[in-house]
């Protein structure tokens, strides 16, 4: 069941991305203009935001700090990597770098310290399917074969279990349901899920699976899909929420997977999933200002 949490802001912006910052114990959602943290009670502004909206956005556990890298303005397509220390961001001057995009995905590989970025999308909208790790002081190309194809809007995330990189769908030249696994050396691929756009994917590490929140492109209506070990399982076939935005993460503080999204009635909302229903969380319509405004959540503070 999805749970409703109480507070005074609803929803991260729409074009925010999200992760769980697991010092600070709160979901980090990052856009162009603000980054706000929900803290189970309420979103509040924290910052101002990356410059870009889209940004693909991963929190580095190694290094306790948020990183977005890239986003996208019309007809711009970022390159930096900047880092979000709870209060600050830094913009980093690195020795190698991916070339601008937005609509890509980062997740943190737990085992090796590093996060994992794959593919995007150009300003002209031309989609890119490289892979890159950053270590907190340079990206590198990882060369591969037989990978993903270029794709954009997809999802990632780590798979603490089977140790590896979660992707799953995006669009190449159509919407796929591929799910493929990073080990940190190859690209494998096993049996897909839903051909529907990816909202949310986290791990839920208190039940130990994938959790999937997924709408068909151009629709409203959402379902909930279970990944254990390598088999999806649709779970729901409709969800209460209608407009899904920000992202979502698993809070390791209400061992629940949180997403946010507008709910029948069309009404903010951010929830969080029992296993078999979304539990509502928030009531109120906007963002509170606290100090400064992408989504994340962040473990060290």
């Amino acid at each position: 069941m999805w749970q409703q949490l109480p507070g005074p802001g609803d929803v991260p912006p729409s074009l925010a991305q999200s992760t769980y910052d697991p010092l600070r114990h709160r979901t980090v959602a990052v856009e162009a203009n603000q980054v706000v943290e929900f803290d189970r009670s309420r979103w509040l502004v924290r910052g101002g935001g990356s410059g870009f909206d889209d940004s693909a956005v991963a929190f580095d556990r190694a290094r306790g700090v948020t990183v977005a890298f890239g986003g996208g303005l019309p007809l711009v397509a970022d390159a930096g990597t900047r880092e979000w220390n709870g209060s600050t961001w830094t913009l980093r001057s690195l020795p190698s770098s991916p070339p601008g995009r937005s609509r890509a995905a980062m997740a943190f590989d737990r085992v090796r310290s590093r996060i994992v970025l794959f593919g995007g999308q150009n300003a002209l909208l031309q989609k890119f399917g490289d892979t890159w790790e950053y270590d907190g002081t340079t990206w590198t190309p990882i060369a591969t074969t037989g990978g993903p194809a270029a794709r954009s809007q997809h999802a990632m995330t780590w798979d603490p279990q089977r140790n590896v990189v979660v992707l799953y769908g995006g669009a190449t030249t159509q919407w796929t349901n591929e799910t493929w696994e990073w080990n940190g050396s190859a690209w494998t691929q096993h049996g897909g899920g839903p051909t529907e756009w990816p909202q949310v994917l986290a791990y839920d590490e208190a039940r130990s699976r994938c959790v999937l929140l997924a709408k068909p492109p151009g629709g409203f209506s959402t379902s909930t899909w279970e990944r254990v070990g390598t088999t999806w399982t649709q779970v729901l076939s409709s969800t209460p929420i209608v407009l899904p935005q920000g992202g979502g993460c698993f809070d390791e503080v209400l061992g629940a997977v949180v997403a946010s999204g507008a709910d029948l009635d069309l009404q903010p909302r951010t929830w969080s999933w029992n296993g078999s229903s979304w539990l509502p969380r928030t009531a109120s319509p906007r963002p509170v200002v606290a100090v400064g405004p992408a989504l994340a959540a962040c473990p060290l503070r």
